[in-house]
C-alpha cells in the first residue's frame, strides 16, 4: 500500500520540484556559458548528455501541453441541457468558457516551459486567443512582443496580420493599415499576396478609405485573377464604383 505523504513532506517535495525547475530553466538559458567553462574536460561530455536529455524531455512535455490547448480550441460547445458525448472529450457551455480554458493552458505552458519550441507557438496563440476574446489591448501587447521576439518564426506573417486586426479593432487604423500594406507588398508563402491584398482592402473599407479600398480590390482582381478572392474583389470594385451602393 502506498504511504501517504504528510503536509510537511508534500511541502518539501514541492520545494524540491520548484528548485529543479529553476535550475533546469537556468541551464537552458545559460548552457553555452556553462559548456565553455568545462570545455575540454570529461565533464563537458556528461554535461552535454544531461542537458540534451533534460531539454528534450521538457520539450516533449511542452509539446503535449500545446497539443492539449489546441485540442480545446476545437472542443464542442454544448447547448444547455444537452448531454456530453460518451467519448469523454472536453466540452464547454459557451465559446467564452472555451477560450478561457485555452488561454489558461497556453499561459501555463509559457510559465512552465518558456524556453521550449512549443512556447513560441503558444505565445502566438495566446495573442490570437486574446483577440478572439475581445481583450484587444492585451492582444496587441502580446502580438507586438511576439513580432519583436520571434522575427525568424514561420508564424511571423500570421502574427503581423493578427496585430493589424487588433490595431484596426482598437481604432489605430494607421498602424493596422501600415502592417497590411507591408504584407501586401512583401508576400510570403504563409501569407500570399492575394490574401494580404484582401485583408488590406477590407481594412481600408472599414476605415472609411473607400477610394483606397477600391484600388486594392481592383489590384487583387487584376493581378490575381485565379485567386479565391478574385470574385469578391471584383464585386467590391463594382459596389464601391456606385456611390449609392458604397455604404451598403
Amino acid at each position: 500500500m502506498n504511504k501517504r505523504l504528510t503536509r510537511h513532506e508534500m511541502t518539501k517535495k514541492d520545494e524540491f520540484v520548484t528548485k529543479v525547475e529553476m535550475a533546469v530553466g537556468w541551464l537552458e538559458k545559460n548552457w553555452r556559458n556553462v559548456a565553455m567553462a568545462v570545455a575540454g574536460t570529461a565533464a563537458f561530455v556528461l554535461l552535454a548528455v544531461v542537458l540534451v536529455s533534460i531539454i528534450s524531455a521538457r520539450g516533449r512535455a511542452a509539446d503535449v501541453m500545446l497539443g492539449e490547448s489546441m485540442s480545446l480550441m476545437a472542443a464542442t460547445i454544448l447547448p444547455p441541457g444537452q448531454l456530453p458525448p460518451l467519448t469523454g472529450e472536453s466540452t464547454f457551455g459557451s465559446t467564452g468558457e472555451r477560450n478561457e480554458a485555452v488561454l489558461a493552458g497556453l499561459e501555463e505552458l509559457l510559465a512552465t516551459y518558456p524556453s521550449s519550441k512549443a512556447a513560441v507557438d503558444s505565445a502566438f496563440l495566446r495573442g490570437t486567443t486574446l483577440l478572439r476574446m475581445g481583450r484587444v489591448e492585451e492582444a496587441k501587447a502580446a502580438l507586438e512582443d511576439f513580432v519583436q521576439e520571434h522575427a525568424t518564426s514561420n508564424l511571423l506573417p500570421a502574427a503581423r496580420r493578427a496585430l493589424a486586426a487588433a490595431n484596426l479593432e482598437s481604432g489605430s487604423n494607421e498602424e493596422g493599415l501600415a502592417i497590411l500594406h507591408d504584407l501586401a507588398d512583401n508576400p510570403s508563402l504563409l501569407f500570399p499576396a492575394d490574401a494580404a491584398l484582401m485583408e488590406l482592402a477590407r481594412g481600408q473599407e472599414t476605415s472609411g478609405r473607400l477610394d483606397e479600398a477600391q484600388e486594392s480590390y481592383r489590384r487583387l482582381a487584376i493581378e490575381h485573377p485565379q485567386s479565391i478572392y478574385a470574385g469578391d474583389a471584383a464585386q467590391a470594385v463594382a459596389r464601391l464604383s456606385n456611390p449609392a451602393n458604397a455604404s451598403s
